[in-house]
């Protein structure tokens, strides 16, 4: 419907609204484009807060299921969608990913050491910073990118 090329971005993002008195919270992936995450496998979470790796996983093999794997290109999502099993089964999945990490999650240092990762990040204001090794995080080796944005928050 768009005319995209393959393979796409997609993001995975929660909704919540609310209707009268009925809460509504969704998990929805989307295929971005020009700025615009399009809708395209989504389902209603029967509770309030955030998705569990269950549920992440299960929107992924919908979208797998119907339009396969090579036209996942990318996978991109906020600072919720985190945790240990979640990304080893990106990773065992070999689906590509940027996730955004929050700034107080341990990771090692040039020297081996944990600490916060906003401190591998701090000095430049809005200025990228790619770590060229692998470091440590949750009892893995993982790349990261990020920066200090000029309005006090980190994007990492």
């Amino acid at each position: 419907m768009l005319g995209l090329t393959e393979p796409w971005t997609l993001s995975l993002d929660p909704t919540n609204w609310k209707f009268g008195a009925l809460d509504i919270n969704l998990l929805v992936l989307g295929i971005v484009y020009q700025g615009v995450a399009y809708p395209i496998v989504w389902f209603g979470l029967e509770k309030a807060g955030n998705s569990s790796t269950e549920e992440r996983i299960a929107i992924l093999e919908i979208f797998l299921q119907f339009f396969g794997k090579e036209r996942l290109g990318n996978l991109v999502a906020d600072r919720e969608f985190v945790g240990k099993a979640w990304l080893q089964w990106l990773r065992e999945e070999q689906i590509p990913f940027q996730l955004r990490v929050r700034n107080n999650f341990q990771m090692t240092n040039a020297r081996g050491q944990f600490v916060p990762v906003f401190k591998l990040f701090r000095g430049r204001v809005n200025q990228t910073i790619v770590l060229p090794q692998a470091r440590r995080m949750w009892g893995d080796e993982w790349y990261f990118s990020g920066c200090y944005l000029s309005g006090g928050e980190y994007l990492i």
